[in-house]
């Protein structure tokens, strides 16, 4: 070996034996510190196999949960990991399947939506359809109440719909929970394009993720260069302006149609199945009816806010902070509406919930207080659904 390929191999071992031990410096602190000694899920890339593998292509819904498995999840802004489980049909639960076949003293809760009522940050027993069921076993201790959470992160309505009739109404709920609002909004686009089946948000097939480079994917194991760059991108979306100009204010009328007619058609199903429904408006850390279109306004709001109004901005790019805000209480209106038309029972979460740091770990995630919030308020409506159902069936 000559001089020159010498000192070139020295280097290269000399560059690997100290990126290998600020990857094993910074993995032995996460570990002493209580934040685990490889990366949490919600750090990883969606090309990561650990997330690839809590998820299986759906022919109608376009993804489930996968059936059977553990998922291990977590939030960047609590200091634990909650566990949960799947059944043989991907849904969320304690630890066992439901049965096909209800018991005759069993009443069962299906409830619908996306991440917000997953909540895989939490357990099952502190997320709030688990909580659900506790509140209710206290108030009905002769019935056996049992909760199949169909709720998938980033579901919409058009998704939901098919998720209810094909995968929960097999199960004959007696009442069916609807949470939504907030993942409809994506379907705004900024330059018109609409279609009421959401079909122009979604161009590619479900499951298909655009992997980055080899490099990068290699990268993307060391719990250092992750950590380091998510907290740069945090930095690069703080120092966004969160009042940008090409943003819409309000809601298209097309969009708001569209999530009053999927709504509906929830209801329906629900209730073609035998099911009793109680709807609930969507609630976030925000005071929807703040100044959001004052920039200074935004940017005097401290870190923690800002920040959740750059995710807010990321999630829905075609709408500004005011238009976010605005289209929810619109989006809330219509539940309000839809409720009344088809005399269901409703829970204005939206009117009701304090908007306290506490209750939430981001922008429209709960926190365990806030699900136990969230279960207090709407277990009273659920329970009184049930007994009028029990009254009826019993004549």
């Amino acid at each position: 070996m000559t001089k020159v390929g010498r000192l070139v191999f020295i280097n290269l071992c000399v560059t690997l034996v100290l990126l290998a031990s600020i990857e094993l410096v910074t993995r032995v602190t996460s570990w002493v510190s209580g934040d685990g000694f490889v990366l949490k899920l919600h750090e990883v890339d969606p090309t990561d196999s650990k997330v690839e593998s809590i998820y299986r292509w759906h022919p109608f819904v376009g993804f489930t949960f996968a059936p059977n498995s553990q998922i291990r999840g977590g939030h960047p802004n609590q200091d634990f990991l909650a566990q949960n489980f799947t059944d043989s049909r991907g849904l969320i639960g304690p630890d066992a399947a439901f049965a096909v076949d209800k018991v005759d003293n069993e009443i069962r809760i299906a409830t619908v939506g996306g991440s917000t009522t997953a909540n895989l940050n939490l357990d099952y027993s502190q997320n709030w359809p688990g909580q659900l069921v506790e509140h209710l076993r206290k108030s009905i201790p002769e019935r056996k109440i049992t909760v199949a959470n169909g709720g998938t992160p980033g579901f919409h309505t058009s998704q939901s719909i098919a998720n209810l009739a094909l995968r929960l109404m097999p199960l004959s709920p007696d009442v069916v929970v609807i949470y939504h609002a907030y993942n409809d909004l994506k379907a705004i686009a900024l330059d018109g394009t609409f279609s009421p089946d959401y079909a122009h948000i979604h161009h590619k097939p479900f499951g298909f993720i655009q992997r980055p480079p080899l490099w990068e994917q290699w990268l993307a194991h060391s719990m250092a260069y992750v950590r380091i760059r998510n907290r740069a991108r945090r930095i690069s979306e703080l120092e966004r302006d969160l009042t940008p100009a090409a943003r819409l204010d309000t809601p298209p009328a097309e969009a708001v149609r569209t999530f009053e007619r999927n709504l509906r058609s929830l209801v329906g199903i629900a209730h073609a199945g035998g099911a009793d429904v109680v709807l609930v408006t969507f609630v976030t850390m925000f005071e929807h009816d703040a100044p959001w279109n004052d920039g200074d306004y935004l940017r005097s709001l401290p870190a923690r806010y800002r920040a959740e109004l750059s995710n807010l901005l990321r999630f829905t790019p075609s709408l500004s902070v005011y238009g976010v805000m605005r289209s929810l209480a619109v989006y809330n209106d219509v539940i309000r509406r839809v409720a009344a038309d088809t005399q269901v029972a409703m829970v204005d979460l939206a009117k009701t919930l304090p908007r306290r740091k506490a209750y939430f770990v981001d922008r429209v995630h709960f926190s365990v207080t806030g699900a136990q919030a969230f279960a207090h308020a709407i277990a009273p409506t659920v329970n009184d659904v049930i007994e009028k159902r029990v009254t009826l069936t019993s004549k």
